[in-house]
């Protein structure tokens, strides 16, 4: 079984993909983001991701994502 992994802060729970996006971001990296937390508002954070998977990973394709980075 799969744990979902979070961190918390001041009592609240993140997930961890939330900080991996941001990092990434603030390295200059194009970033795929496939939030695991898909109910409306994502965070603004994943907005800025090169290819955006906003219902998660269960519109996610591998040959869709090549075809994504193809197009970059």
């Amino acid at each position: 079984m799969c744990r979902r992994r979070t961190l918390r802060i001041n009592h609240q729970k993140f997930p961890t993909k939330f900080y991996g996006v941001a990092a990434g971001l603030a390295a200059g990296m194009k970033v795929v983001a496939i939030p695991t937390l898909t109910a409306p508002p994502l965070d603004p954070v994943f907005e800025g991701a090169a290819i955006l998977y906003p219902k998660g990973i269960g519109s996610f394709t591998a040959s869709g994502l090549v075809e994504k980075l193809q197009k970059l």
